[in-house]
């Protein structure tokens, strides 16, 4: 028989469940991937390159083309010049770097072009006009590297044109066919070399049964 109710055991509350439901305050990784910036895949973008072959009689008639295409999926509206290639020359005398010729100016307004997904735009530098003499004083044959440096941005038209650097994947071969200097650094000398007498001897013994 059981006691009255004030003599029963009490039972003690058990404690709640902790809550298993994310805090407030922690970001979720959708809102975390959220705020990193996209990257805009269709935006224009430009590559360089070089005609793989030159040929000049000297270097006051030596030249080369380039020609930057638009590789991205929208238009671009640019400003690109010959002065703005830089080159890097390997040759018979060793590494030269020509410079881009410095922005004295700002470019008119009608120097802007739209350059469509796709479509590119070539450029012809004379190589006596943007390196120095001694560059191509001597007959033989250059490696020639171009850089593009498109800085105008448009700004003092109110116009967004692109910019950038871009260098060309190869470089152009350059052929001097005369020039001020011989076509060899130092005059042909006879070289001695040893007698091939014995030489022969021991391929004849090795070939004799």
């Amino acid at each position: 028989m059981e006691g009255p109710p004030e003599d029963r055991p009490h039972a003690i509350p058990a404690d709640p469940p902790a809550s298993t439901a994310p805090a407030s305050d922690k970001a979720s990784p959708d809102k975390a991937s959220s705020a990193q910036p996209v990257a805009d895949t269709a935006a224009p973008h430009f590559e360089l390159v070089a005609e793989g072959l030159s040929d000049a009689g000297s270097r006051r008639s030596a030249s080369i083309t380039v020609t930057a295409k638009n590789v991205g999926q929208r238009s671009a509206t640019v400003a690109l010049r010959g002065r703005m290639l830089s080159l890097l020359v390997d040759g018979p005398d060793g590494r030269f770097e020509c410079l881009e010729e410095a922005a004295r100016h700002a470019i008119p307004k009608d120097n802007y072009r739209k350059i469509g997904a796709g479509d590119s735009v070539s450029l012809t530098v004379m190589l006596a006009e943007v390196c120095d003499p001694g560059t191509f004083e001597r007959p033989g044959l250059y490696r020639v590297t171009p850089t593009l440096h498109a800085i105008a941005d448009g700004s003092e038209h109110q116009l967004t044109a692109w910019t950038g650097e871009i260098t060309a994947p190869k470089p152009t071969l350059v052929r001097i066919q005369s020039g001020d200097l011989p076509y060899h650094k130092a005059a042909p000398a006879a070289v001695k070399t040893e007698s091939l007498g014995p030489r022969l001897e021991e391929v004849a013994r090795e070939g004799s049964p």
